[in-house]
């Protein structure tokens, strides 16, 4: 228990470490980037409280298929999973996409702020999509207690985000760190798809 709330908050320092050093960056775009860019992150937050569900599920599922040493219940759980987080993901994306000059306008009076949220409003819409895999794989992994794993691959995920932004954001400004925010949610996901794939079979016995 010690170890796996030592990796947790490893992961959840470096989560929030992420989002900070996100904000800051676009603080030093000035105060119409900045706001625009907490209006959306604000609204993907509220897809991933969806998502988070379906990851609760998740990890009370695998961690009694694996508790119970039953590998078909662990592959369907796993298999549903990713199948309701995608159905979610699209379902919301779409939503969000298609609602977005209402959502941006109910957030903010401000037309400046408005008009920027909405030119970043289809990339940012694309995040429930890319980050769907890592939200709903952060369940399986607590549940089967592959928390070194999941600890791993938050801070290998959390160094290509700061290598894309390195990379991206001198080329394409704003653009350049939502698409950096792109490779780090996709990272994070083929990360612990890979390691889970390693690992499954030593999962039962």
């Amino acid at each position: 228990m010690f170890g796996l709330s030592r990796d947790l908050m490893i992961r959840s320092l470096a989560l929030m470490g992420a989002y900070a050093w996100f904000a800051a960056q676009g603080s030093r775009m000035g105060e119409v980037a900045l706001a625009a860019n907490a209006v959306l992150l604000n609204l993907l937050m509220v897809v991933g409280y969806f998502l988070d569900g379906i990851a609760q599920a998740a990890e009370q599922l695998t961690g009694k298929a694996v508790g119970a040493n039953w590998r078909p219940a662990f592959d369907r759980a796993y298999r549903l999973s990713m199948l309701w987080g995608l159905v979610i993901a699209l379902g919301l994306g779409a939503i969000w996409y298609l609602g977005g000059p209402f959502v941006i306008g109910a957030m903010t009076t401000n037309e400046d702020v408005r008009a920027y949220a909405l030119s970043y409003l289809p990339v940012a819409a694309l995040a429930t999509l890319t980050f769907m895999p890592a939200f709903v794989f952060d369940g399986i992994l607590v549940g089967t207690t592959l928390n070194a794993t999941m600890r791993n691959g938050m801070v290998v995920s959390l160094l290509v985000f700061l290598g894309a932004a390195a990379t991206l954001l001198p080329l394409w400004g704003n653009l350049g760190l939502w698409a950096a925010l792109h490779c780090w949610f996709l990272a994070r996901g083929a990360y612990y798809f890979l390691a889970l794939e390693r690992r499954k079979a030593g999962l039962f016995t």
